[in-house]
């Protein structure tokens, strides 16, 4: 064999163990039946992770989903788990743990969008918002974080958004949830690291899902977007699934506390 056959060969098997780098490790997703929650969960799985697509409502999406990734060759399953309720959280945690021997791998994807102007939003609408995008990633960090405590691993990722640190017309509510992410990200890195568990977060631009696709229907909102995007595209939800992919693995095993931009250079612009 030449020395170029040798190379080709062993290029083929690296590519092939990092496809498959997850097996052996459990892994919940939070928001998993649609947009950007089935991407990642579907990453994952066929990163080799044991994957379980938690969804609030719909389950006929959810396990449509799950079929799909099993048909590709994923471990797959569906489990009902709405986030601001910690009782099911707790229950649906320790299920999961029970079940597969742990939980390796968290994303808190689950949320919430309402665009309103600041003197028109109802408190209702205010505590919703923060109620799942906020504390409902602290409530499941909380419940995953004790069972990856008692293993001294983990991989913790929220889904934040560049609204973390950009302020936008009309997205009060969703924008300060994820600037309470950012430092929850922060605090959980600085207070989990030790435990072995790592905590970051992925912060996408836009990316057309079911939350903004009736906005991006308008040619205006579209264009204006559009144009404060260096590269000249949205991210897609496979963006962010390889970039949450990147950081629940061993490749980011010294990478704790940081929030990763996916955005096309949009807050660099």
């Amino acid at each position: 064999m030449t020395a170029s056959s040798n190379r080709s060969a062993t290029e083929t098997s690296l590519t092939c163990n990092e496809a498959r780098e997850l097996t052996g490790k459990v892994a919940l997703v939070t928001g998993a039946g649609r947009g950007i929650g089935r991407a990642i969960a579907d990453r994952l799985a066929r990163a080799g992770a044991t994957t379980i697509y938690g969804y609030r409502a719909d389950p006929a999406t959810a396990l449509a989903a799950v079929e799909r990734t099993r048909a590709s060759g994923g471990d797959a399953f569906a489990e009902e788990v709405d986030v601001a309720n910690p009782a099911q959280v707790e229950d649906v945690v320790s299920r999961i743990a029970e079940t597969h021997g742990g939980i390796d791998i968290l994303v808190n994807n689950a949320g919430v969008l309402a665009r309103n102007a600041f003197l028109e939003i109802p408190l209702a609408e205010w505590e919703q918002v923060l109620r799942t995008n906020l504390t409902g990633s602290f409530v499941v960090s909380q419940a995953v974080a004790r069972v990856m405590a008692g293993r001294g691993r983990g991989a913790i990722v929220h889904i934040s958004s560049t609204n973390d640190g950009m302020a936008s017309a009309r997205c009060t509510a969703y924008a300060a949830s994820k600037a309470g992410v950012g430092m929850l990200t922060r605090q959980m890195a600085l207070e989990l690291g030790p435990l072995g568990i790592r905590t970051n977060a992925v912060a996408p631009g836009m990316v057309e899902t079911d939350l903004n696709r009736h906005e991006l229907a308008d040619t205006e909102f579209h264009n204006d977007a559009m144009r404060r995007i260096p590269i000249g595209r949205f991210a897609t939800a496979d963006d962010v699934a390889e970039a949450v992919r990147f950081l629940a693995g061993d490749a980011a095993s010294a990478v704790n506390g940081v929030t990763l931009l996916v955005d096309g250079g949009r807050r660099a612009a």
